[in-house]
């Protein structure tokens, strides 16, 4: 079995966190769904993704907020109440007419 997850959407907010000696960054990143509600309107769920080391310091410092991305990555249970939750491996940043990825080892494409 393999654990994928591909999302696209716009980023909401980034926030740096702390747990002990390790640094990581909160992308929370708006996806819009493929089909409407009874309404006719196309809804959209905020889902929180987790990025550690240099790919939670470049999504600091290159992205903002509005910016639109795809994130490539896995879920994670989590030790509490088994919740879930999303560890980003790839960050493709697509805002400007420009594609960047970098990914969770460092590696960068343009």
């Amino acid at each position: 079995m393999y654990n994928y997850v591909m999302l696209i959407g716009t980023i909401v907010k980034i926030q740096p966190e702390f747990v002990v000696n390790q640094k990581y960054v909160n992308l929370t990143l708006s996806c819009t769904r493929p089909f409407r509600n009874s309404e006719g309107e196309y809804e959209s769920d905020e889902l929180v993704i987790r990025c550690y080391d240099y790919l939670g310091d470049v999504v600091q410092e290159r992205l903002k907020e509005g910016t639109k991305v795809t994130v490539k990555g896995r879920l994670r249970q989590s030790n509490h109440q088994g919740l879930c939750w999303i560890l980003a491996d790839q960050v493709l940043f697509m805002g400007g007419g420009e594609m960047h990825a970098i990914d969770a080892e460092g590696k960068e494409d343009c």
